[in-house]
């Protein structure tokens, strides 16, 4: 709880200031226009364990177990990182999974009230966001903007990412579709990839498809409905409560293995 917390902080201190606390560059430099400047998009530090801490903050929130202080400080702290990494599909599925989180615990008169408490909180401390992080937010609802115009499937990064799957398909399908081509340099076997191997950075089921076959492909799908088998069998037993947070957590990867292949 303590490690993703103090990473949160320090991305956010990475991301709002000059300070060179991870080496590595900025990813990607979003332009907002002449009068708005440049927003600084950033990878390096970013807790990795925060969405699951997202989802576990908002059940101790229901639950009244521990400090709220600390609770909701710990979910705006990592809430915020979700929203300076700037990647639209994870904010979505991010807040999405956090409201099934409420919806999933039945709340009583009594949580709604807390809610409704922590709803004004978090309207008060919006006008902050804007003064502290303008540009970021200003960058994400331009990002966002794209799927009201466009549509989800229709965006550019959902038309590249379904042409590389295809394409990925198509490349396995005839070199190995059982085993696909692992970590070989698939260019030098005169398949056209968006990388060096068979795979997909920004899909995680394509590159799963790419590097291990449908063999490899069907084991982690596997794995990943008996990891749901357990954790249901463990919330028919009722002995704890993280198993509901596990669960949800469950839903966040499969999810976001759509959007990258490294959760």
């Amino acid at each position: 709880l303590w490690a993703p917390l103090l990473f949160g902080v320090l991305y956010i201190v990475y991301n709002l200031t000059d300070l060179p606390i991870y080496p590595k560059g900025a990813f990607e430099s979003i332009n907002l226009g002449y009068l708005d400047g440049e927003v600084k998009r950033n990878f390096s530090g970013f807790p990795t364990f925060a969405y699951f801490f997202i989802f576990y903050f908002t059940d101790r929130l229901l639950r009244s177990d521990g400090s709220p202080v600390l609770n909701f400080g710990g979910l705006a702290i990592l809430a915020l990182c979700v929203v300076l990494m700037l990647t639209r599909w994870v904010l979505i599925l991010t807040a999405l999974l956090t409201l099934f989180v409420i919806l999933y615990r039945r709340p009583t008169p009594k949580v709604l009230t807390r809610l409704s408490i922590a709803a004004i909180v978090v309207a008060l401390l919006i006008p902050l966001v804007m003064i502290f992080a303008e540009g970021y937010y200003l960058a994400m609802m331009h990002r966002l903007d794209e799927f009201a115009v466009k549509g989800f499937l229709t965006s550019n990064n959902a038309v590249v990412r379904i042409a590389e799957f295809k394409r990925i398909l198509k490349n396995v399908w005839d070199f190995d579709p059982l085993f696909g081509f692992g970590f070989t340099n698939v260019w030098a076997l005169g398949y056209t990839s968006s990388q060096i191997h068979g795979g997909s950075d920004d899909n995680g089921y394509s590159n799963l498809l790419g590097t291990t076959g449908a063999i490899g492909l069907g084991v982690f799908i596997a794995l990943i409905f008996s990891w749901l088998s357990v954790n249901l069998r463990l919330q028919a037993l009722k002995v704890e409560h993280i198993s509901r947070v596990n669960f949800v957590f469950i839903l966040f990867v499969i999810g976001s293995m759509m959007n990258g292949s490294t959760p």
